[in-house]
Parts: structure tokens; C-alpha cells; sequence
């Protein structure tokens, strides 16, 4: 559990001073898994990936804004500023998998980032980031690679070009009840440390407390 929010001191505190329940999570391995196929090209880019659903989740203001500040503080500190891991957190109900995460040439990349209206190519998407105060001093990562990571689902929606930002498409907000977790990274153990904490965290609003749902990653190369 972490902690870097309210909600991971809080649980942290309640265990220490034996306040209340100790946690006990749960892996769910549902009959049918989502599964997410790792192109070969990835892995002269981002080469890992890791994966997982939490569902029936209950968001208020505070819990949204809290799950969106964690990301924050996290890209910040064990991701390194996003050069050893980014996140990227979707609406699971609006996409449908399964899912691809692929490597692509920047013009054949296109879709709505979030926050705008229009949909862009991948060229055109780096010099939008470039503009962007926040995003800006992330466009070094991938900006000169020929070719840019991306995730796909099965209709070809992009849910993500990490690790910049996320496609508008997918976009979570306070109504979003399950929540889709992919990460990319050049460090797999920390990818695995994050994915865990943000499961973990999104866990304790669910109605299925504590239990998170595994997503199948199969890579195409080796």
C-alpha cells in the first residue's frame, strides 16, 4: 500500500495501531481474461508492460481528485519523471479488447488526446505536447524515436500514447465504475511496484473491496 495519499496513511495507520481490518487483497482470474498483446516493436522503445482491472469502483470528488494526484506524485518520485515508468488509466467501459500495445510510426498514429476536441497525428500530438507546460519536458523520452509507443483496442481506438497523456476517448472521470490500469516502462520491477499501488488504492472504493483483476500481457517476442 502507499504511501503517498490521504487514504494509504490512513489504512497505514489503522494497521499499525490495530484500528481496524488488515487488508487481505485478492487477485481475481475471471474465466475470460482481458489481454493485452505486446508487439516486437515495443521493445526497442517501452518494453514492458503490465496490466490490471479494478471494478466497481464508487468515486466522489475527493477520491477522484486523490487517484489523479497519486499518478502525479508517482510519475514524480519511483517513475523518475516518467523516463523508467508512465501509467495510464482508462475507462474500461468505454473501450472493448482485447488490446494491443504497438509501436508505430508517429503519422500513422491517430487519435483525440485528452483535453482537446481535435483529433491529430503523432507528429502533430509532439508539437501540441511541446506547447504544453505541463507535458513539455516529457516529449525528450519518445520525441525522437521513429517510432511511438501506442495502445490500441480491438476497434482500433488509441487509449493512450505513453508517456505523454492518454486519449480522450477513454477518458476516466468521477462516473467511471471500472477502471482500466496499463503501464509501460524501461524498468520492470518499478512498473510492478506501481501497478500495485494504484490497484491497491482504487481497491478500497470498490464494492469488491481489496480485490483486484488480473489482465493477461502476452508478449510477441522474447
Amino acid at each position: 500500500q502507499d504511501l503517498l495519499s490521504v487514504e494509504g496513511i490512513a489504512l497505514a495507520l489503522k494497521a499499525y495501531l490495530d484500528l481496524g481490518e488488515f487488508p487481505i487483497y485478492q487477485i481475481k482470474n475471471p474465466e475470460n481474461l482481458e489481454k493485452i498483446t505486446v508487439l516486437p516493436e515495443t521493445k526497442d522503445v517501452r518494453p514492458y508492460c503490465v496490466s490490471a482491472i479494478v471494478r466497481n469502483v464508487t468515486f466522489n470528488e475527493e477520491s477522484y481528485n486523490s487517484f489523479i494526484d497519486l499518478q502525479d506524485l508517482l510519475h514524480q518520485n519511483i517513475c523518475r519523471r516518467r523516463k523508467l515508468v508512465a501509467m495510464g488509466t482508462h475507462d474500461y467501459d468505454n473501450l472493448e479488447g482485447p488490446i494491443t500495445y504497438e509501436a508505430r510510426k508517429p503519422e500513422d498514429i491517430k487519435f483525440t488526446p485528452l483535453g482537446e476536441t481535435k483529433e491529430v497525428d503523432g507528429n502533430e500530438f509532439i508539437e501540441m505536447c511541446k506547447k504544453d507546460q505541463y507535458i513539455k519536458e516529457y516529449v525528450p523520452i519518445i520525441g525522437d524515436k521513429e517510432r511511438f509507443p501506442v495502445f490500441y483496442d480491438k476497434n482500433g481506438v488509441v487509449l493512450s500514447l505513453p508517456p505523454l497523456k492518454n486519449s480522450a476517448a477513454t477518458a476516466i472521470s468521477t462516473a467511471t465504475k471500472n477502471v482500466f490500469i496499463e503501464i509501460t516502462a524501461t524498468d520492470h520491477k518499478r512498473a510492478k511496484i506501481v501497478l500495485d499501488i494504484l490497484t491497491t488504492h482504487l481497491s478500497q472504493i470498490s464494492s469488491d473491496k481489496y480485490c483486484i483483476e488480473q489482465v493477461e500481457v502476452c508478449l510477441l517476442y522474447t
